[in-house]
């Protein structure tokens, strides 16, 4: 299945094919996520920053050619195959922050954070890094921005207030039934932190 997926620019469209059959038979890539606590608080209290963000990620990234051949898929013209690993692919995010991290592996904890396609940049390099960028969602020397939601800075980090805005607008809960609306379902509250439960929410 071929479907066209509005991008944040109206007049561009993604191509997303719904590669179910081959993401089911694909072995899972349990290469770990980036711990974003770890990058906050590793990134969080320097004085200045570069925020860059790669070209393309994981679409750069090519597939041997014998298994191009399993990226085919067909539309009202003609069949097609993919020569880069696809949006849509099982392991595409996992992959490419596997070469990611070992691109910039002696780098990383040093002088920058990795969190896929986002490379932040908090001390001075020894070397030079040719990289492709995104430059429109790049920011260079700047003291302070946002990263994974917080805003960090020399300082320390601290909460993106446009972030909870929503819940500080909020008017006051005054039903059972708005609290669990709230929280999104009842089923949610055990793994909300024990501190939250200091009164108790009836059934019903």
């Amino acid at each position: 299945m071929v479907v066209q997926i509005k991008n944040t620019n109206p007049k561009k469209y993604r191509i997303y094919i719904a590669f179910r059959g081959m993401n089911k038979v694909t072995l899972t890539d349990h290469f770990p996520t980036p711990f974003t606590n770890k990058i906050i608080n590793e990134v969080a209290g320097h004085g200045c920053y570069s925020f860059t963000n790669g070209v393309l990620g994981y679409n750069q990234v090519p597939i041997a050619k014998e298994n191009q051949e399993k990226t085919t898929f067909v539309s009202e013209f003609s069949s097609f195959a993919y020569k880069v690993i696809p949006f849509g692919f099982k392991n595409a995010p996992t992959i490419f922050s596997r070469i990611v991290v070992k691109a910039f592996q002696e780098y990383i904890y040093k002088t920058m954070a990795i969190y896929f396609d986002d490379w932040i940049v908090y001390n001075l390099l020894k070397n030079h890094i040719h990289l492709s960028l995104n430059i429109k969602k790049c920011l260079f020397a700047t003291p302070i921005d946002i990263l994974l939601g917080l805003v960090v800075y020399k300082d320390g980090m601290k909460v993106d207030m446009a972030k909870i805005k929503v819940i500080l607008d909020l008017k006051t809960l005054v039903n059972t039934k708005q609290i669990k609306i709230f929280l999104g379902t009842y089923k949610l509250l055990p793994l909300i932190h024990k501190a939250l439960f200091k009164y108790h929410i009836p059934h019903g």
